[in-house]
This record gives C-alpha cells, sequence and structure tokens, in this order.
C-alpha cells in the first residue's frame, strides 16, 4: 500500500482549570493579538477583547499540553 501519507488534525480548545488560570495571570504583552472576527465574537458576546484573548490564551496553552503528551 504506497498510499500518500496523511496527518488527521482534530482542532479544538480543550484547556484545563489551571491553563485558564495560567492565561489569567499572564501580562497582558503575551496576550495573542485577535483577528477581527475574534474581536466580533467578543463583541457579540459582550466580553472584553481582553477576556477574550484570554481565553484564546488558554487554549494556546491546552493544544501545548495535548502536543507535548503526543510527542512523549
Amino acid at each position: 500500500m504506497g498510499g500518500t501519507p496523511f496527518e488527521i488534525s482534530v482542532s479544538d480548545y480543550t484547556s484545563s482549570v489551571e491553563e485558564y488560570r495560567r492565561a489569567e495571570r499572564a501580562p497582558k504583552s503575551e496576550l495573542p493579538v485577535l483577528s477581527d472576527d475574534q474581536k466580533e465574537v467578543a463583541r457579540r458576546f459582550k466580553i472584553s477583547e481582553e477576556e477574550y484573548a484570554r481565553g484564546v490564551l488558554a487554549g494556546i496553552y491546552g493544544r501545548e499540553r495535548q502536543r507535548n503528551r503526543e510527542s512523549s
């Protein structure tokens, strides 16, 4: 079977309570820059862009943890 190699990637934002707390403590300078679409979502949910960015950061921490677990 000489098929083309492929990779399956499942996108999610699984983050632990500790990752969310870590994102809450992160300085503003470490927050991700939001896209226009993300800013719009924050506005629709009536939360600040900073609060939304902290949630995105928690998701980034969660993905990093998952990648580290997979490579172990």
